[in-house]
């Protein structure tokens, strides 16, 4: 790792910077504090700490694994994966970030790493997918909690009547 470019805190205390990682692989890099209000030197080193165990072994891993778990699908070729980020989650945590371009259409991959920099986790979003948003908690789940095509303050099936 060629350490971090650009380092800076958001408005919500999380640290965005960009780096240059093993096989010349430039991502942008995302690190949230969690609960703990971090310094920007704090956050710094907990992300070059949790990045600089990652080598061309680890990414040869990981991008085995997917390769394995997006071909679940009769796909005619392998997609295409580039690396476009890394996710340094509290705790290190480590999570690579991957867009997967096939003829099928492009997904978003994550890849968690363990401790061990092994493949914990692969989940694969698909850009196809809407997104539905809600402007509060209430909201969801007063939409989780409805029937199909019933009122929203209408009770679940054998639930008892929603109190306003």
């Amino acid at each position: 790792m060629s350490g971090l470019i650009d380092a800076a805190l958001d408005e919500d205390g999380s640290l965005t910077a960009s780096t240059t990682l093993p096989g010349e692989r430039d991502v942008e890099v995302l690190a949230e504090p969690g609960e703990q209000k971090l310094s920007l030197e704090q956050l710094t080193e907990i992300v070059e700490d949790a990045l600089r165990p990652l080598d061309r072994g680890t990414f040869s891993e990981a991008e085995r694994e997917i390769l394995a778990a997006l071909d679940g699908g009769a796909r005619t070729e392998a997609p295409t994966l580039r690396l476009d980020g890394v996710i340094v989650e509290p705790g290190g945590v480590v999570v690579l970030l991957y867009t997967a371009q096939s003829p099928d259409g492009e997904s978003t991959v994550y890849c968690t790493l363990g401790t061990d920099q092994s493949v914990e986790s692969i989940e694969v979003a698909d850009e196809d997918v809407p997104t539905v948003e809600f402007d509060s908690l209430d909201d969801l789940l007063d939409h989780l909690s409805a029937a199909p095509g019933a009122e929203p303050d209408a009770p679940a099936e054998g639930g008892t009547p929603a109190k306003g």
